[in-house]
């Protein structure tokens, strides 16, 4: 499937987390100030990239999660 090779080039694993259904469009994201960092280096404007890929493509359902992500 397109959607998992997407995934794994953007480096992916098996402890990410996924949903079968898209985000609900109330929910706002908010900067997890007190969050852990990251201890891989990753290219957030890629992966927003091919995300907005997809969600033109073929998966109108991811907009608004994708969207609320692009926002930071």
């Amino acid at each position: 499937m397109l959607i998992n090779q997407k995934l794994k080039a953007m480096g992916f694993n098996a402890r990410t987390k996924n949903k079968d259904r898209p985000a609900f469009s109330s929910k706002i994201l908010h900067r997890d100030m007190d969050g852990l960092t990251h201890d891989m280096p990753w290219e957030y404007t890629k992966i927003l990239e091919q995300l907005n890929f997809l969600e033109k493509s073929n998966r109108p359902d991811i907009a608004y999660a994708m969207h609320q992500c692009a926002r930071f």
